[in-house]
C-alpha cells in the first residue's frame, strides 16, 4: 500500500466507526430479539459477487463496493438506519462506509475484520450451495 493508500485509511478510520464481529453479531442478535418492527441495523456486504456466492452473513443484503453508489439507495432507502458494511477483511467497508457518509447516511459503521474474522469466529454463516 502506497503512502496516498495510508492517507486515505487513516482518514477513512478517524470518520467511520468499526465494530468487532463480536460486536455486530451481539447486536443482530438483540436485533431478531426484539423483532423486525424495530429493525434499526442493516447488514451490507460489500464484496463481489464470486465472494458472496462462496458465503455469507445471515441477514445480509448483496451490494458490491463496486456498485455502492448506484445501488444503496434502493436497497437502503432509510439513511437514519444503522448500516454495518463488510467486506473480506475490513479495508472495503471502511471505504464504503465513507461514501455512505458523502450520500447522506448518518450511521455507517465499518465490520472490522471483516468476513475472514466472522468466520474464524465461528458465528453463523449462509453456505454456499454445492
Amino acid at each position: 500500500m502506497g503512502d496516498a493508500s495510508r492517507e486515505i485509511m487513516r482518514q477513512a478510520r478517524r470518520q467511520v466507526p468499526e465494530w468487532t464481529p463480536s460486536r455486530v453479531n451481539e447486536a443482530l442478535a438483540h436485533q431478531h430479539e426484539v423483532g423486525p418492527e424495530h429493525q434499526e441495523i442493516v447488514l451490507v456486504d460489500v464484496r463481489e459477487k464470486h465472494e458472496w456466492n462462496e458465503g455469507h452473513i445471515p441477514g445480509a443484503i448483496h451490494v458490491p463496493r463496486g456498485y455502492l453508489e448506484l445501488q444503496i439507495e434502493e436497497a437502503v432507502p432509510d439513511k437514519s438506519k444503522t448500516v454495518v458494511l463488510y467486506c473480506a477483511g475490513g479495508v472495503r467497508s471502511l471505504i464504503a462506509g465513507v461514501t455512505l457518509q458523502q450520500m447522506g447516511y448518518t450511521t455507517p459503521i465499518s465490520m472490522s475484520g471483516g468476513f475472514g474474522r466472522w468466520k474464524a469466529n465461528g458465528y453463523p454463516l449462509v453456505q454456499p450451495r454445492p
